[in-house]
């Protein structure tokens, strides 16, 4: 008997399934079969059909379709060897590389040998080109077939292009392994097993019942498959789905068809008009923040009004998108979870793990600190820091000598180190910081010793013919070097990172023992390089869960995930013209193929099909779209918005009132806005009076020149920032220029090339540090970089040859030089006693100089006017320097605290210190006879005052009021008065009044739109 049943596609639809499969299986569970598409597919239906019989089912009843040929074919044929997708990534990892070197010796097509170097370094090209291989593989066992990409893949190979060369050697070296061995076969041979092989040892019956429900396409080697199934079973059950008018569901006629001509009774019913869901509500925003900010806030309101999380699913198109709406569900304590799986290469654990074997292919000292970081110099009392502060100095980071004999000399190196800072006599402090750097280098000669035998090991062990050296390995990483455990796993914030990174681990051991088994079963022999080549690449492709907290959650996933997944509510967000349809398709296909058209035609049904089912398995839709990015610049929505809408009117939020901070109590939902709407709403006096401001005292911990200054600039944005942790609306970009001219004279100061480097190697300075800052944006094509690479290059090479010419700065008369420089983007800590007060301090300073020639400034009063005559002097001085793009926005309290923290530590207590602001930019004098001049501001401390000069006027301070100014502002941060300048100004600056404006035609203070809100309160307006 063969009946054929479909089922509308729509949410309780595996509900329905389970019920109409309950009667069959449990009259018979030992001779049922139900057979599905995908895992999750079956899956499904049976934990449905579990929870309906309130008991254990038996599971090996419910397979998909290739995991049921694979199980008879070792049933028939126990000693046969099976591969499967796993053994195809590895087999084409190696052939790549191998193809490659081959094409490259033979001295071939230098386009093709390109094509092929680009294949094989990049990260995704595996997954690319296995999905390539793995259809030309079906394609050889069937008769050519239109269809979909198969019809692609078909022309790709009558065609002639570097995919096809590349394809059709692949497919060679792989017919070759199969030929060279008996009884092994790959997944399209153990289909033709089953069609062909099978009847002829089992002409009898399989089994009683079999039901073949879920298939939306089928390829022509199933349907070969499944009409074998047929004549296995006395009952077959077709469960179809139910077929729509849309050129999406057109495969759906051709599945009918094939069941219809195999002989199933399939009642005649005409087409569902509309693919669409009825319950649908279009959401329109003005941004993505405004969208993800109000569809997190409409979830929230779902669970308040007693929906579980687990009915609630929200899809976005990209995981840029899905990570925005997890931070805003974090926020508001919504328990999530993300459906779609992690990249293996994500792990922080493996990555880990691989470190040891990425040391010995790369033999790269950067390397070498990486596996330091990790743990594998054994547990340690250096910082990172400080073991990368000692390698610059020991020259290690410049070695590009011999790496086998590393080890010796730089063992060796330290010990004449230690040899020579034992043999010192002079003063005692001296002695002590001989002895504390003595202490170092025998605490990082261990920790190289102990990094090289681990390193010496991974080189013994990789001689091994048994591939499971490496797996043996791991285990005594792990349980003996301590290298993962609680403190490493800790490192990853939370819980669910934690969950995250052990699943990492259980799903590299695994993906492992596959590549060891792959290898040894289709090769005698694998260079450990090519061993370290196949996994990374492997690693890169795979993935894993990103946690196993299933139930009761809110799901965060794409519409692939999400088309058999059934929930009450589901959000469709972000749902524009470039992610609906969005076609990704393989750019290997896109290359190679001249019928671009049907490629594009067939991947938009598919995604749309997608989509489809994915809004059919809900209750509830929400179709929501933003209409401009943060800047304004407009954005379209997917052209399937009409279609879905079906004339119903949208909820238009572009005209709300964006409030941080929402006036009406109920409308706060996460912690941050908690924090803020008390502060706001609590009881506020001005002019002079009790301010609520003021919280319980506060512990400032470390303190640094930021937080200092924010204080002095605005105590409310200090609280906001450094005490209720609040994130405001910041652009980091505007400090990228900054940043790259930072890096750069670093660089520049440390090799000791400041009065010698062309403008050329600035500009390889320059782009070798842009791409690791400029990610994304207009600053990462071609054409915008090279015009700012170029104009950051010519300011830094004009600011070193102003310095070269004209020395660091001029004061008075006299001119101070740089005599050599002792370090750069310095961190210094201390701890001082201020009033009896213990106080923590850091100062991470640009770079500081010893300074050529000192000069004591002598200072006299002329009429109330400051006389100062620089006087040379013996006495050592340093010099602290600070670069800006700007002297305008520059605070010399900022030089003051450096030198206040330098002046905490023994080396520079007693030295005389110049502070000194470099201007990056240059400043065009106004006169074209005049020299373009890169300005400075500077300070001199000596004895126990500051010495500075304005305007040409000399300006003298005692050092003495400025540590009164110091713990004054301490203690304001301490006792919690953290009034904003909007109310009161109560602290101001040092040497200048505090000027600091919340707003005005080139600054925005980053918390404006939080106390725009408080304009509301007497007397509270921002300062312009």
């Amino acid at each position: 008997m063969k009946k054929g049943v479909e089922f509308e596609a729509k949410i309780g639809i595996f509900s329905k399934i389970a019920d109409f499969i309950r009667p069959l299986y449990e009259k018979d569970p030992l001779n049922f079969l139900f057979i599905g598409p995908t895992g999750f597919y079956v899956k499904q239906v049976a934990d449905t059909l579990a929870l309906k019989i309130s008991k254990t089912i038996n599971r090996d009843a419910f397979m998909v379709i290739n995991q049921w040929a694979t199980e008879t074919l070792k049933k028939f044929n126990p000693t046969a060897l099976t591969f499967d997708r796993n053994f195809f990534e590895v087999f084409i990892s190696r052939e790549i590389e191998l193809i490659s070197k081959e094409v490259r010796r033979n001295g071939e097509d230098e386009r093709y040998v390109n094509f092929l170097k680009t294949i094989s370094h990049s990260n995704s090209s595996l997954s690319y080109v296995l999905e390539i291989f793995e259809k030309t593989w079906e394609l050889l066992y069937e008769e050519k077939y239109s269809y979909g990409m198969y019809k692609v893949v078909d022309d790709i190979m009558n065609g002639d292009s570097y995919t096809k060369r590349l394809i059709i050697e692949l497919v060679e070296r792989s017919r070759k392994i199969f030929e060279d061995r008996q009884n092994v076969y790959d997944p399209l041979s153990v289909y033709k097993w089953y069609i062909e092989e099978l009847p002829k040892i089992q002409p009898g019956k399989l089994g009683k019942t079999l039901v073949v429900s879920g298939f939306f396409d089928l390829t022509p080697t199933i349907e070969k498959m499944l009409s074998v199934m047929f004549n296995q079973f006395e009952d077959i059950y077709a469960l179809l789905w139910e077929r729509i008018d849309d050129p999406s569901f057109g495969q759906l006629d051709k599945v009918n068809g094939f069941f219809m001509e195999n002989g199933f009774d399939i009642p005649k019913k005409k087409k569902k008009a509309s693919p669409y869901p009825e319950n649908v509500e279009i959401l329109k925003f003005k941004d993505h923040f405004q969208e993800n900010s109000v569809i997190t806030k409409m979830v929230k309101k779902l669970l308040i009004a007693g929906e579980n999380p687990d009915s609630i699913a929200l899809i976005a198109p990209n995981r840029q998108i899905m990570d925005a709406l997890a931070e805003n569900l974090k926020e508001m304590e919504v328990p999530y979870r993300f459906k779609d799986d992690v990249p293996l290469s994500e792990s922080k654990v493996v990555k880990i793990l691989l470190q040891p074997l990425k040391t010995v292919v790369s033999r790269d000292v950067e390397d070498i600190l990486a596996m330091i970081e990790a743990g594998y110099g054994g547990q340690t009392p250096l910082t990172m820091d400080e073991v990368e502060e000692l390698f610059t100095s020991l020259e290690f980071m410049n070695d590009y000598e011999d790496p086998n004999t590393r080890k010796e000399r730089w063992i060796s190196k330290i010990d004449e180190q230690i040899r020579a800072l034992e043999e010192v006599s002079a003063e005692e402090d001296v002695r002590e910081r001989a002895k504390e750097q003595i202490e170092s280098l025998s605490n990082l000669k261990i920790v190289l010793q102990n990094t090289f035998d681990t390193l010496e090991e991974v080189e013994r062990k990789k001689r091994s013919k048994n591939l499971g050296w490496y797996r043996k390995l791991l285990q005594k990483y792990i349980h003996e070097k301590h290298i993962v455990n609680e403190e490493t796993l800790q490192k990853y914030s939370n819980e669910s990172s934690v969950a995250k990174e052990l699943n990492a681990l259980v799903k590299f051991e695994e993906i492992l023992l596959k590549v060891e088994d792959s290898i040894s079963n289709a090769y005698k022999k694998v260079s450990f390089s090519m061993f370290y080549k196949i996994i990374t690449n492997i690693i890169n492709v795979e993935r894993f869960h990103a946690s196993e907290r299933y139930s009761n959650t809110v799901e965060i996933m794409d519409v692939g995930n999400a088309r058999f997944v059934e929930k009450k509510h589901k959000f469709f967000v972000s749902f524009t013209d470039s992610h609906y349809p969005s076609l990704k398709i393989n750019p290997l296909l896109m290359q190679a193929t001249e019928n671009m058209d049907f490629l594009v035609k067939s991947q938009e049904h598919i995604e749309k099909g997608d989509l489809l089912l994915s809004m059919l398995m809900a209750d509830k839709v929400y179709i929501s779209y933003p209409i401009s990015d943060i800047e304004g610049k407009p954005i379209l929505p997917s052209f399937y918005v009409n279609e879905i809408s079906q004339g119903k009117e949208e909820r238009d939020f572009t005209t709300a009132k964006r409030d941080l901070i929402p006036s009406d109590p109920e409308e706060v939902y996460s912690k941050s806005e908690r924090k803020i709407y008390e502060i706001v709403n609590s009881p506020v006096e001005v002019n002079g009076k009790k301010f609520s401001w003021k919280a319980t005292k506060t512990n400032i911990g470390v303190i640094s020149h930021n937080k200092l200054m924010n204080y002095v600039d605005c105590p409310f944005k200090y609280y906001l920032k450094f005490v209720a942790d609040v994130k405001g609306k910041f652009d980091y970009n505007r400090f990228n220029d900054g940043l790259i001219k930072h890096r750069v004279l670093k660089e520049v100061y440390e090799t000791g090339k400041s009065f010698t480097i062309s403008l050329n190697e600035i500009k390889d300075l320059v782009e070798k540090n842009w791409d690791g800052i400029y990610l994304n944006g207009l600053y990462t094509y071609k054409m915008p970089k090279e015009v700012e690479v170029d104009r950051i290059s010519e300011e830094l090479k004009g600011f070193l040859d102003f310095r070269k010419n004209n020395g660091c700065f001029k004061m008075g008369k006299e001119i101070i030089l740089r005599k050599r420089t002792l370090g750069t983007e310095k961190t210094f800590k201390t701890r001082v006693s201020i009033n009896g007060k213990m106080y923590e301090m850091e100062a991470r300073i640009d770079r500081i100089d010893e300074v050529k020639d000192n000069f004591f400034i002598e200072t006299t009063y002329e009429k109330d006017k400051l006389k100062a005559t620089p006087v040379p002097t013996d006495k050592k001085a340093y010099m602290i320097v600070d670069y800006k793009s700007s002297l305008s926005s520059s605070k010399e309290e900022q030089l003051l605290f450096y030198d206040f923290v330098l002046r905490n530590l023994d080396k520079w207590k007693s030295e005389d210190m110049y502070m000194v602001f470099f201007e990056l930019k240059v400043k065009t004098s106004k006169k074209e006879s005049d020299e373009k001049a890169y300005k400075t501001k500077f300070i001199k401390r000596q004895d126990h005052e500051y010495i500075t000069q304005k305007n040409k006027r000399w300006e003298l301070y005692k050092i003495s009021d400025f540590e009164k100014w110091l713990l004054n502002v301490l203690d304001s941060m301490e006792n919690s008065n953290f009034v904003p300048i909007a109310v009161e100004r109560k602290i101001d600056g040092f040497l200048n009044p505090n000027h600091q404006k919340c707003v005005n035609f080139v600054y925005k203070c980053e918390y404006v739109e939080i106390c725009s809100l408080l304009k509301r309160l007497k007397d509270f307006t921002l300062v312009k």
